[in-house]
């Protein structure tokens, strides 16, 4: 008996809701649909923007460490020349 009533209760509340949703809607469904279907858009089109500029920030980081890190290594290298030499200038 129950559940019987929650069934009820429920398809009489969406019947309701439907009614309702018809009798106050602003625009009619077409145009409706035609909205949302641009907002989606809108926001998928800003959110691909803003994950294009995430991956070029991290990317250009990327870029910076790389670039960092051959200039220490070049410096590195230059040093340890710089020591090869002073080693080999100093043997007897």
């Amino acid at each position: 008996m129950k559940a019987l009533k929650i069934i009820t209760t429920t398809l009489g509340a969406t019947v309701i809701g439907v009614a309702l949703g018809i009798l106050f809607a602003p625009n009619r469904g077409s145009n409706t649909r035609h909205k949302i279907s641009k907002k989606s858009h809108k926001y998928a089109d800003h959110l691909s923007d803003s994950f294009d500029g995430f991956l070029d920030t991290i990317s250009h980081s990327f870029e910076s460490v790389e670039n960092e890190t051959a200039r220490l290594a070049k410096k590195g290298k230059d040093q340890a020349k710089k020591v090869a030499a002073d080693l080999n200038s100093s043997k007897p």
